[in-house]
């Protein structure tokens, strides 16, 4: 097996400046400053909930992204004051600002090209049950923003592959230079934590392991961008690049292609290299049974 991911230690969060404590997001966290040859960065440490995998699930997600080459936040493994959590370092170079996905929509509601391809409104407040958080919408509004579709389709697959449920509309963002606002890139795909079975509990996931109801679990999560605004919940990422694969065929299927830098052995290797404290054995077990069968999943829809 190959050697544990590092963990980093952070100072307490009262060794920093209180106004880099980050309000977006539910989750406690703080920004801090580590030093490294190449000058430093700034990081933003994350504390999981109580009972949750949500650092080692920040950390698998990423490495995953890795191996399929999809552009992503740095995280790692760290502890604070002994208390577990991740890090993840920020993406943004000097001079430059973020956009987050409800702010990119808002902006471009009133253009539209013809009457089939239009955004008429959009409530930016709403994060969660935001029917209007369509794939539909997004994929127009980085259009109008003169962005790549296939990229943010790689984030739609890279989320049916680990099971992340909560790409709400501040989970997607665009990067631009102060000094040139009209030039925005996507921003690389961040926030993995509600992934991998991360919730639950190591009396459930035995149930469902031992039952053979892995799948079943998979394609029952709802996530957080919806297919129709009429919908109650949205599709499970699994199902959300089927039905994007057939209506957006030129933006899914290059993504779907890098599949294939993706086995069995590289998901156990990458799981496996969590420290052994870090993770229970069923938490383990359950991360690599979840991403086999999305991944073989999303190997069916190009197959023939």
């Amino acid at each position: 097996m190959s050697d544990y991911y590092p963990i980093f230690e952070i100072e307490p969060e009262s060794a920093f400046d209180p106004d880099r404590i980050e309000s977006m997001g539910s989750k406690r966290k703080f920004w801090c400053r580590i030093e490294d040859e190449s000058g430093g960065a700034d990081w933003l440490f994350k504390y999981p909930r109580p009972d949750s995998g949500e650092h080692w699930s920040e950390k698998i997600a990423a490495e995953v992204a890795d191996v399929l080459e999809i552009p992503h936040a740095i995280v790692e493994l760290a502890t604070c004051e002994y208390i577990r959590g991740s890090i993840s370092r920020s993406f943004l170079q000097s001079g430059e600002s973020v956009i987050h996905g409800n702010e990119c929509i808002s902006d471009v509601v009133s253009f539209y090209q013809d009457l089939d391809d239009r955004i008429p409104s959009y409530d930016v407040e709403r994060r969660y049950s935001q029917t209007q958080h369509t794939l539909r919408t997004i994929l127009i509004a980085i259009g109008n923003y003169g962005g790549n579709r296939s990229q943010f389709a790689e984030y739609v697959v890279l989320d049916a592959l680990i099971g992340n449920t909560d790409r709400h509309h501040e989970n997607w963002a665009w990067t631009f230079d102060s000094l040139s606002p009209e030039l925005k890139t996507l921003a690389p795909t961040f926030d993995h934590a509600s992934s991998l079975g991360r919730e639950l509990t190591d009396e459930r996931r035995e149930r469902l392991l031992m039952s053979g109801e892995v799948g079943r679990y998979s394609e029952r999560a709802p996530g957080a961008i919806y297919w129709l605004e009429q919908g109650r919940n949205g599709p499970s990422p699994l199902q959300l690049v089927r039905l994007a694969v057939v209506k957006y065929p030129e933006s899914f299927l290059p993504c779907l292609s890098k599949l294939s830098n993706l086995n069995d052995e590289n998901i156990l290797d990458i799981v496996n290299r969590v420290p052994e404290d870090w993770m229970t054995d069923l938490q383990r077990k359950f991360a690599v049974e979840l991403m086999k069968y999305n991944l073989g999943q999303l190997r069916e829809l190009t197959d023939g």
